[in-house]
């Protein structure tokens, strides 16, 4: 008799459970990032060629390079950069005037074209730190991050060398 008791309220159970839908789960997109090669992939984003120049004897300040491709279906913007190693960084674009190369800040950043490259290397765009907290050493790497408008933050070690990239195309 007891076990039939416990049969029918097992059977009982399993058939209030038959009809209610399993609950439902939300997934959660979290954006990752991979570094394979010298290439990282952040979002829609793949960032290659990265590098910072060696400071030149005393100079506080120095450069750094990255190649970004929007790999996306929808425009981002580079909107900065930061290193611990520097006090400040800016984004900086190079211009000819009368013979004479000038370089300027870029507030806004820098717009990546869906399907399009945004190229920073020596000669050209590129992100400038000024006032080194410490000096970044030949051979070395840097944490640098990059913040972009939509896919947000992502942070390389850009390795550190007198000859960090191409120069930029004219």
């Amino acid at each position: 008799m007891k076990r039939f008791v416990i049969l029918t309220m097992a059977t009982l159970a399993l058939t209030a459970c038959e009809g209610q839908k399993p609950s439902e789960t939300r997934a959660t997109t979290v954006t990752k990032s991979t570094d394979i090669d010298g290439v990282k992939t952040h979002a829609a984003l793949k960032l290659s060629a990265y590098g910072m120049r060696t400071p030149l004897g005393q100079n506080p300040n120095t450069g750094a390079y990255v190649t970004v491709e929007n790999t996306g279906k929808t425009d981002d913007r580079l909107v900065s950069a930061s290193c611990t190693c520097a006090a400040r960084t800016e984004l900086h674009t190079m211009s000819m005037a009368d013979g004479q190369m000038s370089m300027s800040a870029v507030p806004e950043g820098f717009e990546i074209k869906a399907g399009e490259k945004l190229v920073l290397a020596p000669g050209g765009n590129h992100i400038m730190l000024f006032d080194l907290t410490t000096r970044p050493a030949d051979g070395a790497t840097q944490k640098v991050t990059l913040v972009f408008e939509k896919a947000g933050e992502v942070t390389i070690d850009m390795p550190v060398s007198m000859t960090p990239a191409a120069p930029a195309a004219h």
